[in-house]
């Protein structure tokens, strides 16, 4: 039994994935050290506005009873429970956690801890209750593309030409055109867009819907 709980200060940052890639990276390094691991909040907000108070804890997103059958022998316990009794504590932050990077070392974890994860019972009626809401007007076999526009990453540069080996953000007509054959190849039947409304500036980056077919849709 571990005498040790590794607790992070601080919420995980950045899209969901980046969120859940640093989660990994704090599980292998407690699970390693055969310690416990307080499993810290994620942010709710834009990926540089980060605001603790309105973070989100691990069991309002995920099935924690489940990820912790999955991932044994390592230990999970939530931030709203703290560490059992009688524990070591050590606080450790999260801006320790290594850099989401193409030389980022934690795959093999990463992939234990996404094969371990279900929505909680929540995410999971609104999941259902969105799906319903997308096919009724694009149908069964709908596709979803998640456009990268938004205010926080152009103001961070992250869309900038050039500054990465590859472009990162794509106006929505050019995505529909280079999504074109691929949602032909698999037979669509519409498209759900999936961004940021309230973080668009859809003056300089029109959505139009049309470009993607007869049967495209925003979710809300």
């Amino acid at each position: 039994m571990p005498s040790v709980a590794h607790a992070y200060r601080g919420v995980l940052t950045g899209g969901l994935s980046n969120q859940l890639m640093h989660l990994a990276e704090a599980l292998e390094r407690a699970c390693s050290a055969d310690a416990y691991l307080v499993l810290p909040r994620f942010n709710a907000g834009w990926f540089n506005h980060v605001d603790e108070a309105t973070g989100h804890a691990f069991t309002d997103l995920f099935d924690l009873p489940r990820v912790a059958s999955m991932l044994r022998p390592c230990r999970l316990v939530s931030d709203d429970l703290g560490a059992p009794p009688g524990m070591r504590v050590v606080a450790r932050q999260v801006s320790d956690l290594h850099p989401i990077n193409a030389s980022w070392p934690h795959w093999e974890w990463f992939g234990k801890l996404v094969a371990a994860l279900r929505p909680a019972m929540p995410v999971r009626k609104g999941v259902a209750s969105l799906e319903r809401w997308v096919r009724a007007p694009v149908g069964a076999r709908w596709m979803a593309i998640h456009l990268r526009l938004e205010r926080d990453w152009e103001g961070a540069g992250f869309c900038d030409v050039g500054r990465f080996p590859v472009r990162r953000c794509w106006e929505a007509d050019e995505v529909a055109a280079r999504t074109a054959a691929v949602r032909a190849r698999r037979n669509v039947s519409g498209v759900a867009l999936v961004y940021a409304r309230h973080n668009l500036d859809v003056g300089r980056h029109p959505i139009r819907l049309a470009s993607f077919g007869d049967a495209a849709t925003g979710l809300p």
